[in-house]
């Protein structure tokens, strides 16, 4: 898929394509790829980079990271 968008928190990099999410850290090692059936609009990165937030059209998500 092509990539929808990115962000970038405390040193993890968010690359969110669809309804597939990947963190990767600054140096390009993925520390966690998470699969939905939503199309996530909007991720935010928090609790130094332990948690994120995952926005979609109409709730939103809280998972470990």
């Amino acid at each position: 898929g092509s990539v929808k968008m990115i962000e970038m928190k405390d040193n993890i990099i968010c690359v969110g394509i669809g309804q597939e999410v990947h963190f990767i850290t600054a140096t390009g090692r993925l520390i966690k790829k998470y699969t939905t059936t939503m199309d996530i609009k909007e991720v935010l990165i928090y609790d130094n980079g332990n948690h994120a937030a995952l926005v979609y059209r109409n709730k939103i998500e809280i998972i470990n990271i």
